[in-house]
């Protein structure tokens, strides 16, 4: 592990190249204020542009930039290419007052700081400074090997921020600068020894070519990848991101800018989670086959219980990250299994999910009324059960 002033110098040297960056972009930026100021016309093609802005919107708070983020997610909404090339009057003069606020807070960084093109070190002195660095203590133990992610993010300066962390940490990375790349690298790995292969993805939503959504789709629907967690990068704000992803089998979702120590601590969880299993009680093999199949493709591991004994027993010898209840039993074991859960004390805290019969609305209010988590009636909707899974599961962590 890295000692906490190599940490804190590789932190300031990610920062300075950050700020370089800034410097490089100013004088198109400056020029394209200048011809909206006069009226030119723009160039028809932004897209480059465009793209580089999106990176500062995700990462200048996280390097300790929170006003620049805010202004660069707001010049980045007047780049929509929907806009161009018939930008006249009232949207000309908000891509104006866009640029001149992003152009001026960057003039500010420059000021603040001591960068020149020489430099290689920043002193953080501003009050919004760069991420929290992770604890001292690895989360690896002792006699386990190293934790192995894969990071999957367009910009660079995220890719160094989080395995500058991750190595602080003892953990392993690979990297990966674009879909395409992630989905290379992923291949190449399909051949290598389990412990080669990386333990958790950690993937940027929006990114050129194939994007997080398409390549977390490829991911689950691979044998060999499937049951790896994916964790999703997304910027506030991005609801549906949250939404979709989580839909399409994502473990869960982290917002920019991230906390390096809150983040490990979500891939420690998610980790976690992939040991304990996710216990199905029904009497039905054709429903608990389905149910089995559908959770072991985002990655959980399943257990199954035909009977009230089986299942009781399980929720007290080995107890379960969620349970689900199909009312589908002899003699409503379902409903006596809820109750039993919730009444004692070791059990309590495990989430219940009940699947009542499809004229059984009393019978699923019933089960809330007992301290179900969530309750569905059947003819069930496997998507919308996996769904709700995905969120109690992010619920119990207090993520959502």
């Amino acid at each position: 592990m890295q000692h906490n002033s190599d940490f804190a110098n590789s932190l300031n040297k990610i920062r300075s190249r950050f700020i370089k960056r800034l410097h490089r972009m100013m004088p198109e930026l400056t020029a394209m204020r200048a011809d909206l100021g006069a009226g030119a016309a723009l160039p028809v093609d932004l897209t480059d542009l465009r793209t580089e802005i999106h990176k500062i919107a995700g990462s200048a708070r996280t390097f300790g930039f929170s006003q620049l983020s805010d202004l660069a997610a707001d010049l980045e909404d007047q780049l929509d290419p929907k806009i161009f090339p018939d930008l006249t009057g009232s949207s000309a003069v908000a891509l104006f007052c866009a640029l001149d606020r992003f152009v001026q807070a960057i003039q500010h960084i420059f000021d603040d700081t001591d960068v020149t093109a020489k430099s290689s070190v920043l002193l953080l002195s501003q009050e919004d400074a760069v991420t929290p660095r992770p604890h001292a203590t690895p989360v690896t133990q002792p006699d386990q090997p190293p934790v192995h992610v894969m990071v999957v993010d367009d910009d660079e300066y995220v890719r160094d921020l989080l395995t500058t962390g991750f190595s602080a940490m003892g953990w392993r990375f690979t990297q990966a600068k674009s879909g395409t790349d992630a989905l290379q690298k992923l291949l190449e790995l399909s051949g290598a020894a389990p412990e080669l292969r990386p333990d958790l993805i950690l993937m940027d939503v929006n990114m050129p070519g194939p994007d997080g959504f398409s390549v977390l789709e490829v991911i689950k629907s691979s044998p060999l990848w499937r049951r790896t967690p994916v964790i999703m990068l997304t910027r506030r704000n991005e609801d549906i991101n949250l939404v979709k992803g989580i839909h399409g089998g994502a473990q869960d979702y982290v917002t920019k800018p991230f906390d390096l120590t809150a983040l490990s601590r979500r891939i420690t969880d998610a980790l976690a989670s992939q040991k304990r299993p996710i216990m199905i009680a029904s009497a039905n093999a054709k429903l608990g086959d389905t149910l089995r199949q559908a959770l072991a493709d985002l990655g959980h591991r399943t257990v199954l219980a035909t009977s009230e004994s089986d299942a009781t027993r399980r929720l007290m010898e080995e107890p379960p990250t969620l349970a689900i209840l199909d009312s589908d039993m002899p003699m409503q074991s379902a409903a006596t299994i809820l109750r039993t859960a919730k009444e004692n004390g070791e059990t309590r805290s495990i989430p219940l999910v009940y699947i009542a019969p499809e004229r059984g609305r009393e019978d699923m209010l019933d089960s809330l009324r007992n301290g179900a988590d969530d309750a569905l009636r059947q003819p069930l909707d496997i998507d919308e059960l996996l769904a709700r899974v995905q969120a109690i599961l992010m619920r119990q962590n207090g993520r959502i």
